[in-house]
């Protein structure tokens, strides 16, 4: 954070006066500068998409700055009046992508009950912040499958190729609140985003196992099923096929298996593979009988 110590321009004195319901002067506020989330990889393995941080833009604006999340209206001591994203191509992210950060400026009433607060903002001692907020899109920077989705087996964290992956965050639903914070998740603001609740790494690594064990069984049914169609139906073009197949899931490819089972049966019914040659026997008295 960057204090301005109270050099507020008539630009974001009028911009602060919007959210008040009494006219401040100058004098009466205390504006200071924060970074709230950037597209950096953060220590939760997540980064937001660079049009996320445009959208959270405009959802920022207003929203009240309190303490560890803790949602309280005793513990709203500043508002956000100004956002801007701010790119600095120079600087690169570990996804290779030019770091770009959501700035913005809050302001907060300079009288004696934040008096204290507002030295420690000044002294450095306030300084992390983190946000919090809902995204509707959480996709494998690997594959780009959505979170949770059976066709992704990558763990967050992990490399592939010597590419990082991570979770990636984008279309903003809400922007809630943002906290002064110990310990942020972004290494250069913090962000805690809510998406439900948290899953231990042993419990992870259980799920992805059984998720990469159904992944094979899927791919092993989609295959017979590709071939028993393609039997069934030659004329059918076998990219069409795996196409269809594609989109339906495990009870519609078994119940799909089992029709071209039983048109293949109708088709080519079961015939006796070995023949006998059934020859003359002579007996005794030179006469021939067949067996």
């Amino acid at each position: 954070m960057t204090p301005k110590q109270n050099e507020v321009s008539s630009e974001d004195l009028a911009a602060i006066n919007g959210y008040s319901k009494t006219p401040l002067t100058a004098e009466e506020v205390f504006t200071f500068d924060i970074l709230l989330c950037d597209n950096e990889i953060d220590r939760d393995y997540e980064r937001f998409t660079v049009d996320a941080l445009h959208v959270l833009q405009g959802m920022f604006l207003g929203k009240t700055g309190i303490f560890d999340h803790t949602w309280s209206a005793y513990g709203q001591k500043a508002r956000i009046f100004k956002t801007q994203v701010v790119e600095e191509p120079a600087r690169k992210t570990a996804a290779g992508e030019s770091y770009t950060y959501l700035k913005a400026s809050a302001y907060m009433l300079n009288n004696e009950d934040n008096a204290s607060l507002i030295d420690e903002i000044r002294g450095g001692i306030k300084k992390e912040v983190s946000v919090g907020c809902s995204v509707a899109s959480i996709t494998c920077s690997i594959c780009g499958e959505p979170e949770g989705s059976h066709e992704c087996s990558h763990l967050r964290g992990a490399e592939y190729g010597g590419e990082l992956c991570c979770r990636v965050l984008d279309e903003p639903v809400d922007a809630y609140e943002w906290s002064f914070v110990a310990v942020p998740a972004q290494r250069d603001a913090g962000v805690i985003k809510r998406f439900g609740g948290h899953v231990g790494d042993e419990t992870l690594k259980r799920l992805e196992k059984e998720a990469q064990l159904g992944r094979s069984y899927l791919k092993a049914l989609r295959d017979e099923t590709a071939k028993l169609a393609i039997m069934a139906s030659p004329e059918m073009p076998e990219d069409t096929v795996r196409s269809v197949l594609g989109k339906l899931d495990e009870n519609e490819l078994a119940t799909l298996k089992g029709v071209f089972e039983k048109r293949l049966e109708k088709l080519y019914p079961p015939v006796c593979q070995l023949t006998y040659q059934r020859e003359p026997v002579k007996t005794e008295d030179e006469n021939y009988y067949k067996i």
